[in-house]
């Protein structure tokens, strides 16, 4: 007597269907891995960002993702909190620039040296837990991301990337629009920022936005082995009333990632 084994179609089907389920998630979960690691940004009502200038607001948030879980110290490895020296050489700036961004971020009380090295203004940057309340916008922001969106772009270009950031209260928090209601989360409602909206809220005259837009196309960083831009466009015939989405695989303030992601307008 043998055992016979009956393999029906509709039942082949079914364990097809699930071993490719199981590899989605498979890959997904690898996928996201990346975006375990983040800090946080928090808008309080003042723009952290307000004061600096835009390419000062760019290594500023790469600088944040340096932060330390246990005390906000900023370090260049795990041992070791940075110095001047190291936090120039993590950031890849010459002397001259990056004396230029030490001066205006401590000036402005964004970089803090205490007995113990240097942070970042905890009002604004954090790592770990935050209580959260009414009068806070929480928006998670990507290490690895960030640091990998940074490393690949031009220092010339580094403002482009701080435009964006300076308007973080103004990205919608589901949908990840540069918008003038960022907290409605029904899409329909949205109100969007055009892009000659987004050039006078940041000083660019509106007049070069296909400047503005061609040097936002050229960012890229990897993700998982293919290139996305920082930002995309949905296009409209006046380039002036373009939308602008920005990557949540850099930051993102809502519940529904995979909504915002699935547009699929970020992939070069």
């Amino acid at each position: 007597m043998y055992d016979v084994t009956v393999t029906t179609n509709e039942l082949r089907e079914k364990r097809r269907r699930y071993f490719k389920e199981a590899d989605d998630l498979s890959k997904k979960r690898k996928n996201y891995s990346d975006l375990s690691n983040f800090i946080f940004h928090l808008y309080r009502g003042t723009n952290c960002f307000t004061n600096l200038k835009p390419q000062t607001a760019a290594r500023l948030m790469y600088l944040a993702t340096f932060m330390s879980y246990k005390d906000g110290l900023l370090y260049c490895t795990q041992r070791s909190p940075m110095n001047k020296k190291t936090m120039m050489e993590a950031m890849g700036l010459k002397r001259d620039a990056f004396e230029s961004f030490f001066a205006e971020t401590t000036k402005t009380g964004m970089l803090i040296k205490d007995d113990d090295g240097y942070f970042v203004n905890t009002e604004f940057f954090a790592k770990g837990k935050v209580k959260s309340d009414e009068f806070v916008r929480i928006t998670k922001v990507f290490v690895n991301s960030v640091r990998q969106l940074y490393l690949a772009t031009d220092k010339g270009m580094h403002q482009y990337l701080g435009f964006i950031f300076m308007l973080i209260p103004y990205v919608n928090r589901e949908w990840n629009i540069i918008c003038h209601n960022p907290t409605e989360t029904d899409r329909d409602k949205i109100q969007p920022m055009s892009v000659g909206e987004f050039c006078d809220s940041v000083g660019y005259d509106r007049k070069n936005a296909n400047r503005m837009i061609e040097n936002f196309h050229s960012i890229t960083f990897n993700w998982h082995g293919r290139k996305q831009r920082f930002c995309s466009f949905v296009y409209e015939k006046d380039k002036a009333e373009m939308r602008i989405f920005c990557n949540p695989n850099i930051f993102y303030t809502g519940k529904h990632f995979e909504q915002v992601e699935t547009l699929g307008v970020f992939f070069k």
